[in-house]
């Protein structure tokens, strides 16, 4: 009786866990156990009431944002798919939501594949493997962990930087076990980032490889990605949105897409309002980033006498980060002069981690 007592006990776990695993989202397949991507931890979303799983606005802003916005908030920038397993061979399906599987400037690999990292310590984290797309809708990659030294490990699936994800299902061998896991401190509010095509992801060679998911690796914090490709022009729409999103700190990145009268008009009622819902929650405004920097471009003076003004009237927790290193100085960092490659986007990680450490600690 004793025995038995300790087999329930010890099999209770896993028996919980397969009831975490309602019988619709899972399929076996010869060997394979095919679970979907719901049965997980879902990090990057600012909001639940999406349309689809991986959207980033929720379906009520189809109304309130143009247009273009809202077709790319299905873009899956940002979004991930955490979990555990004890299996070194890891497969993924995943389908597009469009044909578009790359761009002229940026390889298919950041636009609509995706990436898989594991944890090796508290805030360390290696490169698995890309999945590549295929030229239909729907691709398919196994993911080997050759280098896995424990049974069971932690794993982050980024998405598509550039295309959205209408399913996702992550295969395992039968014999193996998987469970959702939550990789990054949920004490710590998410921090948001708000932006052009840069914040997006344009032109990391891979999703994993974006500043925002570098930040999210090395703060060990959850980062939301609200860039949207030429559309980042701080609609007061948007930030009644993104008060919504009890965040730890709100960055604001958007001068590439505004232009000099927008920024006059737009960037201090966005803020004000920001403040006015949020009074704590400290914001971050960034200059536009060029290869060949100089001197601030006449709307960043714009934007700086903005900052400046709030200064003088006593409007607390409001920052400002400089462009000017955000590219290098090299011309290296870019691949047509504005839009960063892997190493702008290092660049662009270290200064952001550098002015993100000082506001929140």
């Amino acid at each position: 009786m004793i025995r038995l007592f300790l087999f329930v006990i010890l099999l209770f776990p896993l028996l919980r866990a397969e009831i975490n695993f309602p019988d619709s989202l899972i399929r076996v397949s010869g060997d394979t156990v095919w679970y979907d991507a719901r049965c997980f931890t879902i990090e990057g979303k600012g909001w639940t009431d999406t349309d689809s799983t991986f959207d980033r606005l929720p379906l009520r802003a189809k109304d309130l944002v143009p247009e273009k916005v809202w077709r790319l908030s299905r873009n899956s920038a940002g979004i991930s798919v955490d979990f555990s397993t004890d299996s070194k061979f890891i497969l993924v399906n995943w389908t597009l939501n469009n044909a578009m599987i790359s761009l002229p400037h940026m390889p298919a690999t950041g636009v609509s594949g995706v990436d898989l990292y594991r944890r090796t310590g508290n805030d360390s984290w290696i490169f698995v493997g890309n999945g590549r797309p295929s030229p239909t809708l729907t691709s398919s990659s196994v993911f080997k962990d050759s280098l896995k030294e424990k049974a069971e490990s932690d794993y982050i699936l980024y998405l598509p930087l550039y295309n959205g994800v209408k399913k996702l299902e992550i295969g395992i061998p039968k014999d193996k076990n998987i469970s959702p896991a939550g990789l990054f401190n949920k004490e710590k509010l998410p921090i948001l980032f708000y932006g052009t095509s840069i914040t997006q992801g344009g032109c990391a060679s891979r999703p994993g490889l974006v500043h925002t998911s570098i930040v999210q690796r090395k703060l060990n914090n959850r980062v939301i990605n609200l860039g949207f490709s030429g559309s980042g022009k701080m609609e007061i729409e948007m930030a009644h949105l993104i008060s919504e999103v009890d965040a730890s700190l709100y960055i604001l990145d958007c001068l590439w897409n505004m232009t000099d009268e927008l920024v006059r008009d737009r960037v201090e009622p966005f803020v004000r309002y920001l403040r006015s819902k949020r009074p704590e929650t400290p914001i971050l405004l960034v200059e536009d980033s060029k290869y060949n920097y100089s001197s601030p471009s006449p709307k960043s003076k714009i934007l700086m006498g903005i900052y400046e003004k709030m200064q003088k009237e006593g409007l607390e927790n409001i920052y400002f980060l400089e462009g000017k290193e955000l590219l290098g100085s090299d011309g290296e960092g870019t691949v047509d002069g504005v839009h960063p490659n892997d190493i702008g986007f290092q660049r662009h990680a270290k200064e952001f981690i550098r002015v993100i450490k000082g506001i929140l600690e």
